[in-house]
């Protein structure tokens, strides 16, 4: 096995130590940090961005379609002007060409695609047929996930006490994944601490990616005020708009009409690269259209927005939904299990809130998560059109007899997909730390066990 792992920025000492400690014929670490990585692309990437024909070049390797794929999806590409980002990715495509070419690679390792530069590795890999994998963080506490494009890999046959041991704790009213933070304070002073640092954040990159001699690297440009999905000033207006009577209201709202709206975090690689049509890639106008569309249906809709997006959330779409008459816009405050208990139905894109629902026997609406491989207890949409399905079908959804079973067909594919491991363990990883590298460890083993047979 010839190992190509893609590093990013602030985790290449976490990356290079997996290199050394996987069991692999070659291990390679690849970064587009400069200074970072056994192979640095920076130099190559600005040699390729400024040649005579850069444009020509991007068509060589994508169609018009696929060039608008990778803008659309990709947070940085699509805030820049568009012959910019086109040059970029023909750049990016030609710089990881020649890597390939040069080092072969019988397997690529990569966090969760959510920039352009793994998308486009992913695809020329692809062509090649060349696996990659993405790790990410697992539903299964303690665990991690290995999927392609939010399409879990199945690794293993999960073992009967691993259903007995994990369905009570996913099941639990107080229950999150490892990634939210259940520590935050939702009042004024975090909501412009997390602002100044932010906004500060972004005036130090824009400064330190021209000392770095690397304008246009992604994990800088993404930091940029600019940027359409970063707050503004006015955005703490948001503040204001969640209800204080939301409980009187839920008590009043007969419970056959009441659907909990989960919002997530966004953008984010879940909406951005999960989902297949990018029609739904639009997320505020998408959750308009779910909202009136369930408002028109005789629905009180309750919507709760992400703990991790308390500081980011643009004032636009909470303006939006506090002017639909049927919609209650709950504080942050309020447990997401608490509303999870008082309604029926839940609707969200593909955040976790899905899978809750499913596993509690409630009606789960979702896109096309990757918790969503038991099709059977789910309900997706897959396009525009079919949220104009969505009430009538809510409508006819009957509670589970048997909810062990179902709970079972649910939670085995994300066990089959998953593993002992720390995605989080590159966080300031040191290696001369016994801590760290103890931290480390399930991950390394999870990895010597099963990218052979990947």
């Amino acid at each position: 096995m010839r190992l190509l792992i893609l590093s990013f920025h602030s985790c290449d000492g976490w990356c290079r130590y997996l290199a050394r400690n996987v069991q692999a014929e070659d291990a390679l670490v690849v970064s587009d940090v400069r200074g970072d990585g056994d192979v640095c692309i920076t130099d190559d990437f600005y040699k390729n961005y400024r040649s005579e024909n850069s444009c020509e070049l991007t068509e060589s390797f994508f169609s018009i379609d696929e060039i608008a794929d990778i803008i659309e999806r990709c947070r940085t590409l699509r805030n820049l002007d568009r012959a910019l980002a086109t040059r970029m990715i023909g750049a990016m495509a030609k710089t990881y060409n020649e890597l390939l070419s040069a080092w072969q690679p019988t397997l690529i390792l990569a966090i969760t695609i959510d920039r352009y530069t793994f998308d486009i590795m992913a695809r020329l890999a692809g062509r090649r047929e060349v696996s990659i994998i993405e790790m990410t963080t697992s539903i299964i506490p303690e665990h991690i996930l290995f999927m392609r494009r939010g399409k879990m890999i199945q690794l293993r046959q999960p073992e009967a006490d691993e259903f007995a041991k994990y369905i009570p704790i996913l099941c639990q009213r107080n229950w999150a994944p490892s990634y939210v933070d259940q520590e935050t304070k939702f009042n004024a002073f975090h909501y412009w601490k997390t602002f100044l640092y932010h906004r500060l954040r972004s005036y130090v990159f824009d400064v330190y990616r021209h000392l770095r001699r690397d304008p246009l690297n992604i994990h800088y440009l993404e930091a940029l005020p600019k940027r359409s999905h970063r707050v503004r000033l006015s955005d703490a207006n948001v503040l204001t708009l969640f209800r204080k009577d939301w409980e009187q209201c839920i008590s009043t709202t007969p419970i056959q009409d009441r659907v909990f709206l989960a919002l997530q975090v966004f953008p984010e690689s879940s909406i951005d690269y999960w989902i297949a049509a990018r029609e739904l890639l639009d997320h505020d106008n998408v959750i308009m259209s779910i909202v009136k569309t369930l408002c028109e249906s005789g629905f009180t809709v309750f919507v709760k927005d992400h703990p991790n997006q308390f500081g980011f959330r643009k004032r636009e779409l909470i303006d939006r939904l506090a002017a639909e008459e049927n919609v209650v816009l709950v504080p942050y405050h309020v447990p997401g299990g608490l509303l999870l208990e008082a309604c029926p139905y839940t609707v969200t894109l593909t955040s976790t809130v899905g899978f809750q629902a499913a596993m509690m026997g409630k009606c789960a609406v979702v896109v096309d998560p990757y918790y969503a491989e038991a099709e059977a207890h789910f309900i997706k949409f897959k396009s525009i059109k079919d949220i104009d399905e969505l009430p009538k079908r809510m409508r006819a959804f009957v509670s589970p007899i048997d909810l062990l079973s179902r709970q079972k067909e649910i939670i085995g594919p994300c066990l089959a997909a998953s593993a002992p491991g720390d995605i989080y363990s590159y966080l300031k990883f040191k290696e001369d730390s016994m801590e760290h590298q103890h931290r480390v460890a399930p991950l390394i083993a999870t990895l010597n066990l099963y990218l052979p047979n990947c």
